[in-house]
C-alpha cells in the first residue's frame, strides 16, 4: 500500500512539475507577444497620417509625373477603390510595418505605379513628363 502511495505521489510531483514548466512556457510567449503587439502598434499609421497619404495619392494621380488623370483617385465620379486598396493599404501601409518613414512609403508606392501598364502607357518614354 506504500509503494503505491509513494508512486501515486512521484506521479503527482511529475505532473506537478510538467505543468509548472509548461505554464511557464506559455508565460514567456505571452510576453513576446506583447512585445510584438506593442512595437506593431507603433508602426500603425494613425488615421491622420492614412488620409495624408490618400490626399497625397489623389495629386499624385492628377500629376503630370503620376497617373496624369484629372479627376485624380476618381473613375467616372466614383471613388478608385481598387488605386486606395492597392497603394495605400498593400503598399503603403506594409511598407510603414516595416519601420519605412511616411516618405519612404510613398516613394514605394511610385516606384509601384511607375511599374504599371496605366503609368508606361502614359509615359513611353520611361521618364515622367
Amino acid at each position: 500500500m506504500k509503494k503505491l502511495q509513494i508512486a501515486i505521489i512521484v506521479g503527482l510531483g511529475l505532473l506537478a512539475l510538467y505543468q509548472w514548466s509548461a505554464a511557464r512556457s506559455l508565460r514567456a510567449e505571452l510576453a513576446d507577444r506583447g512585445r510584438v503587439l506593442r512595437e506593431c502598434r507603433q508602426t500603425i499609421p494613425t488615421r491622420s497620417e492614412l488620409s495624408g497619404a490618400a490626399q497625397w495619392l489623389h495629386e499624385y494621380y492628377q500629376s503630370q509625373e503620376g497617373l496624369q488623370r484629372p479627376q485624380g483617385l476618381s473613375i467616372d465620379n466614383r471613388p478608385d477603390f481598387e488605386g486606395v486598396a492597392a497603394w495605400i493599404l498593400d503598399v503603403y501601409m506594409w511598407a510603414r510595418a516595416e519601420g519605412a518613414s511616411e516618405e519612404e512609403a510613398r516613394q514605394r508606392i511610385v516606384q509601384a505605379i511607375q511599374g504599371s501598364e496605366e503609368w508606361k502607357a502614359k509615359h513611353p518614354s520611361g521618364a515622367p513628363k
